[in-house]
């Protein structure tokens, strides 16, 4: 509900205006108009609440809306609300939409409900009236069948609403977002497309849970704003912040290596709309490297180098190269348990005792893949930026296609190098990304490993430990 808490407070001590006259029109569209969505699902889920019957009402149109000020910092919608009655949904308390609830288009229900939502001390919304009203006259519903989730739904391709039902995004109660959602789709999907045309090996491209976003979306929350540059790592190196890894013998290099196998990588995590994955793929690293000297692998904790890194953006982007500087600089990661992930950048809190994954420096390695093969099974995981136009809708496989589809001087992803393998014939990396593991095989991007896709061989890098 954009983030208003659900509570429910007493109507009495409000004074609000009589209700104002209906229009043809809504209040608002954009964010306006999601407030109203906001408002008419609050409405509906309250509806529910109250009747107790076995199946749930879900809203199908917000015919009209007006909203007025109430007292002190309250918004009051009147709204005029249609629902329909699902037939697989139940009446559980869940907030259910047409996205995933099959309707019962014979039982339609029309509402005339008033529902404050308050903004000062502790957001909250209050239904402060429902009452069953004649259905909407044909021309109202005419005119206003924009906001018809019912005929938003009917037309926008069976691939999206696909997605929608797989997926349910918080927009499934807004019609004007539901159509706008599906041009985009429709263009991601062309994408899509075009990555399994040029598809080499066996990888599958096509609808994912970030399918919906325009590419200004993906880069801001799930990539990063700040992009990685090779002058950036000759800038480190030449200013002695960091060293260039030794080379190393390749004669006994494994065909098959995987750290995941050997105790030394966490569980997928999940960066959510926060442009962090240079902190996933930092901390990533450093546990991997503490447990391999330890043999006890411990999550770290990502939000204090959102909180506390003053030198990376949080969600606004950052070098993993850079995190490592401030994890040595503040003394140290604590743990994921401590220090939890909140996907937004907060006041730093540390605490001296609990800092006890420090880092000495960082390497960068060759910007060869043998070598970086070989650095891997002797050190561990290996943090990596490269483009991630690839990586939005990829669905398992190993990913391999011509240069041209994915730049590779434009780094906008960090993710962390666990292992490689081969498979029939194609050499691959195994790359953890900080997506979920509803992403690619179960939070992992196999890449075929010899080609510097998408640019993961330009700044292969790690921490380095006290000794």
């Amino acid at each position: 509900m954009s983030g208003l808490a659900v509570l429910l407070c007493a109507a009495a001590a409000l004074a609000s205006p009589a209700m104002s006259a209906p229009m043809a029109k809504h209040s608002g569209d954009g964010a306006d108009f999601a407030l109203v969505v906001d408002a008419a699902t609050f409405a509906v889920q309250e509806i529910n609440r109250q009747e107790n019957t076995l199946f749930a009402q879900v809203l199908s149109n917000i015919v009209q809306s007006t909203k007025e000020t109430a007292t002190g910092t309250g918004i009051k919608y009147n709204l005029l609300l249609e629902t329909v009655r699902a037939s697989n949904c139940m009446n559980d308390g869940t907030k259910h939409t047409l996205c995933t609830c099959d309707a019962d288009y014979s039982q339609f229900s029309t509402y005339d409900v008033e529902v404050l939502s308050e903004t000062w001390d502790r957001p909250s919304m209050n239904l402060l009236s429902v009452e069953r009203s004649p259905a909407a006259s044909t021309a109202s519903a005419a005119a206003l069948r924009k906001y018809s989730i019912v005929d938003a739904l009917k037309n926008v391709g069976h691939e999206f609403q696909t997605f929608l039902r797989q997926y349910s995004p918080g927009y499934c109660n807004s019609a004007p977002e539901i159509r706008r959602r599906a041009d985009i789709f429709k263009q991601n999907m062309k994408i899509a497309e075009e990555f399994q045309h040029n598809e080499i090996s066996t990888a599958k491209y096509g609808i994912t849970e970030l399918a919906d976003l325009t590419p200004e979306e993906f880069h801001q929350r799930y990539a990063m704003p700040v992009q990685i540059k090779p002058e950036d790592v000759q800038e480190q190196l030449r200013r002695g912040r960091a060293q260039r890894a030794a080379p190393l013998n390749l004669n006994t290099l494994p065909t098959n290596f995987d750290w995941r196998e050997r105790n030394a990588v966490t569980a997928v995590k999940n960066q959510g709309n926060c442009g962090s994955c240079w902190s996933f793929s930092a901390t990533g690293n450093i546990e991997g490297q503490w447990a391999i000297k330890t043999g006890r692998l411990v999550s770290l904790s990502e939000q204090e180098l959102l909180d506390c890194d003053y030198a990376d953006g949080a969600c606004g982007g950052g070098l993993p190269w850079t995190a490592y500087g401030a994890v040595k600089r503040i003394g140290g990661l604590d743990t994921e348990e401590n220090y939890p992930y909140q996907a937004l950048r907060g006041t730093c809190s540390l605490n001296r005792a609990d800092r006890l994954y420090t880092v000495n420096g960082t390497v960068f390695l060759a910007h060869d893949e043998a070598q970086m093969a070989a650095w891997l099974v002797r050190n561990g995981p290996i943090s990596i930026g490269l483009n991630a136009r690839a990586v939005q809708f990829y669905q398992g496989g190993i990913a391999k296609f011509p240069s041209s589809m994915c730049d590779p001087n434009m780094l906008d992803h960090a993710m962390l190098i666990v292992g490689f393998g081969e498979e029939h014939g194609t050499p691959f990396w195994i790359i953890k990304n900080s997506w979920g593991v509803g992403f690619g095989e179960e939070g992992y991007w196999r890449v075929y490993r010899g080609g510097n896709l998408c640019g993961l061989t330009t700044a292969p890098n790690s921490a380095t430990l006290p000794a």
